[in-house]
């Protein structure tokens, strides 16, 4: 049982409900209590869950139909991780955000999105974080 606020960094499975694919979780020592993470102040951890609900597939050749691509969608988290927020959400949206691996969202049977890009996901890193990925 995947416990959160105990120091563990960790990967896991659970039921998320609704649309969602997956969500990351950070825990930091917000000293001043804004919400953001500061130059004083200290990551202590940070959780992906994938939603157990979703049909997961692991090699390109196995997504079809409504599987997702569990490599695509562990990118995107891993970009949540790193302070990255969604591209294509109305404040930084260029033509082509949809190929994107922080984009807003991820079709079923895609895995385009298997890694982070100069071109069009570092945008999102001065976006808000937003912390999860709707299909």
């Amino acid at each position: 049982v995947v416990s959160f606020g105990d120091g563990i960094n960790t990967y896991s499975m659970r039921n998320l409900g609704g649309r969602v694919l997956a969500a990351t979780f950070i825990t930091w020592n917000d000293a001043n209590n804004n919400g953001a993470i500061d130059n004083n102040e200290s990551f202590l951890e940070m959780d992906v869950v994938f939603n157990s609900t979703v049909k997961w597939a692991i090699a390109p050749t196995s997504v079809k139909g409504k599987w997702f691509d569990v490599e695509s969608v562990a990118a995107h988290e891993d970009g949540h991780v790193f302070g990255m927020g969604h591209v294509g959400n109305g404040i930084h949206t260029l033509e082509g955000d949809e190929d994107q691996t922080m984009y807003k969202s991820l079709a079923s049977g895609e895995t385009e999105q298997r890694s982070l890009e100069t071109d069009g996901d570092i945008p999102g890193a001065q976006d808000p974080f937003l912390g999860y990925l709707a299909p």
